[in-house]
């Protein structure tokens, strides 16, 4: 740790005052330095965070699209599966009790053939 660092004591500041010119302006040099490249990291991750969270916004978005599609798809199956039961319903209504009795006769004979 440099001599900014750490915190102020009598005895640092003595040794301050006896320091020369040259090693005062050497200090403040490396002071300048250190907070130029603290600075440039913070606005890279100042950055990255920004990046972050668009990416997380666009994943929110994407994922809510996914959940309205699987939503419609719901539906549509739930539709789809009361379409085919009303038309086997239909169908159904459009034998008559003898044509039925002909069908299931039929049925029962398949079955106990197999």
């Amino acid at each position: 740790m440099g001599f900014f660092s750490r915190k102020k004591t009598q005895t640092d500041k003595q040794e301050l005052r006896n320091l020369s010119r040259k090693d005062i302006l050497e200090l403040l040099r490396e002071q300048t330095r250190r907070s130029a490249a603290l600075e440039q990291e913070l606005n890279e991750l100042k950055t990255k965070l920004q990046e972050h969270e668009a990416a997380l916004q666009n994943a929110r978005a994407i994922a809510e699209e996914a959940i309205c599609i699987s939503e419609v798809f719901e539906k549509a199956i739930s539709d789809s599966r009361k379409h085919v039961t009303n038309m086997q319903r239909m169908n159904m209504e459009q034998f008559t009790d003898n044509e039925l009795e002909q069908h299931e006769d039929r049925y029962d004979s398949e079955q106990s053939a197999d």
